[in-house]
């Protein structure tokens, strides 16, 4: 059993998100990390979680060209306006592949930025594992 949320707080500078990030590597656990100072919008932060899930591929060959690369990757960028739109797609994604037996760690690194974004979004996303 995994807490729902965990939020880590202190001083700038002090490494939370490398302790958080090693810990997570280290462990091995599937996770994503998303840094909400390039996510200037609700749109931007649940297109870059989306699209950065840590999915096992194995459709794609290994030999493919870079051009049919760039190709697969604009035809798989996951698009999604909303909220309604995020929670469908991630229980899609994350119910046909292998992390549907595993928790999924989203760690929004500079969060604080989010409060000024959207009322709903913080929580929301405390409680995604309800939704």
């Amino acid at each position: 059993m995994t807490p729902g949320s965990v939020f880590v707080y202190g001083h700038t500078g002090t490494g939370k998100s490398l302790v958080i990030q090693s810990l997570l590597k280290y462990h091995k656990l599937p996770h994503i990390f998303i840094n909400c100072v390039e996510c200037s919008s609700l749109r931007f932060l649940v297109e870059e979680i989306l699209n950065n899930l840590p999915l096992q591929c194995s459709s794609q060959s290994e030999t493919s060209s870079r051009a049919q690369d760039m190709l697969d990757y604009e035809e798989s960028f996951i698009r999604c306006e909303d909220l309604t739109d995020f929670v469908r797609n991630l229980k899609g994604l994350v119910s046909d592949s292998e992390l549907k037996r595993e928790t999924l760690y989203i760690v929004l690194d500079k969060a604080e930025r989010l409060r000024s974004t959207n009322s709903v979004l913080l929580p929301a996303l405390l409680r995604l594992q309800e939704l």
